[in-house]
């Protein structure tokens, strides 16, 4: 038996009257919270707008100087005039943003027969892709993605940079696609987690592609990927390149995954291509 006074099983020892009320104050001050930071999140979001080619043209020019120096076997380095198109979609209908129209694509020098590839999708999303020409083939080495989300006050840039070791091949200097596997590693440095990249290349035939009214022979190259880990899902790029300069006269990318966030896993899609609509860059 309870002595008198002590709350039974049946009969919890209520809730006094004050504490009640500061509990509802904090819950109608959470949701209030939360309900303002919607609005915040979906009136303050500062849209992006096209990358110009002047600041592409300063960043290349401030940053590469030393980089051009090496072999002529690869595209020339400087600021290609493009076009783009695609949406990238983080699964929040106001922060999804799209591509284009214009997109300067930047070309820099390493060392040994490797370069850049960059477009500026808009001022708030480029990817790269990093490219080395070998003795015997032009082979892939990786990938890096930047995406920013700009709010009053508050601005956030995730990086992600894909290595693939070792190097896998694209198109072989007799015109051929190298078919055939390969693996990547990716981390981003906002979150920890590694993401591992299983690599499928294949062939996708011999194009013409019209360049500033120039006729360029192209060879189509398709990789199908599958990620697994920190992000989880697939992805297919497709480039166009050119069959005498290496360069990639178009990318196209449809990225579908999942990814690991403070949130939980997340809906991620990226899909767009640019095309070039110059053949000589500006330096």
């Amino acid at each position: 038996m309870p002595t008198d006074g002590a709350p039974t099983e049946s009969s919890p020892t209520p809730i006094p009257r004050r504490l009640r009320r500061a509990l509802l104050i904090g819950i109608g001050a959470l949701v209030v919270l939360i309900a303002a930071a919607g609005l915040y999140i979906v009136f303050g979001h500062r849209e992006p707008g096209e990358k110009s080619q002047a600041d592409a043209l300063e960043e290349f020019r401030s940053g590469t100087a030393e980089a051009q120096q090496g072999p002529t076997d690869r595209p020339a380095a400087g600021v290609y005039s493009a076009t783009a198109e695609g949406v990238e979609d983080i699964g929040f209908g106001p922060l999804n943003e799209e591509f284009g129209p214009e997109a300067p694509v930047t070309v820099t020098h390493g060392a040994e027969g490797c370069f850049t590839v960059r477009v500026d999708l808009n001022t708030n999303h480029w990817r790269r892709w990093d490219f080395c020409v070998t003795d015997d083939a032009l082979v892939e080495e990786g990938e890096v993605t930047s995406i920013q989300r700009e709010f009053p006050g508050i601005k956030f840039d995730i990086v992600t940079t894909f290595t693939c070791d070792p190097p896998f091949g694209l198109l072989g200097r007799d015109g051929e696609v190298v078919e055939g596997t390969g693996s990547c590693t990716g981390e981003n440095d906002s979150l920890e987690g590694t993401t591992s990249v299983e690599a499928t290349v294949s062939g996708g035939g011999e194009t013409t592609l019209d360049v500033a009214g120039e006729q360029r022979d192209a060879v189509v190259v398709q990789r199908d990927s599958v990620l697994s880990g920190f992000q989880g899902g697939t992805e297919t790029v497709e480039l166009t390149i050119d069959a005498e300069t290496w360069m990639p006269l178009r990318i196209s990318f449809d990225t579908d995954v999942d990814t690991e966030s403070p949130l939980g896993r997340r809906p991620y899609r990226d899909t767009g291509s640019f095309t070039l609509t110059t053949l000589e860059p500006a330096t």
